[in-house]
């Protein structure tokens, strides 16, 4: 709900092959709000955003071949 969450900035996340991610502001598309890299990971599978109120800078993404990480995108 885009309304009655203003101070909530919009972010979007992408992965890629080598499995690395990236987070940006979507209204500020050239500023990184983070960025994750670990080489003993494989390709980013899926990426979703944790719902609820107090966990919205919270991102899980699904590794090949099966490992499931939380980011947060606040603390890096």
């Amino acid at each position: 709900n885009l309304e009655s969450d203003r101070a909530v900035p919009l972010l979007l996340a992408s992965g890629d092959l080598l499995g690395n991610i990236l987070v940006w502001n979507v209204t500020q598309p050239h500023t990184q709000v983070a960025s994750f890299t670990d080489t003993k990971l494989g390709a980013v599978l899926d990426l979703q955003w944790m719902r609820g109120r107090h966990t919205r800078h919270l991102l899980v993404a699904v590794h090949y071949p099966n490992h499931l990480v939380v980011y947060n995108t606040r603390t890096g």
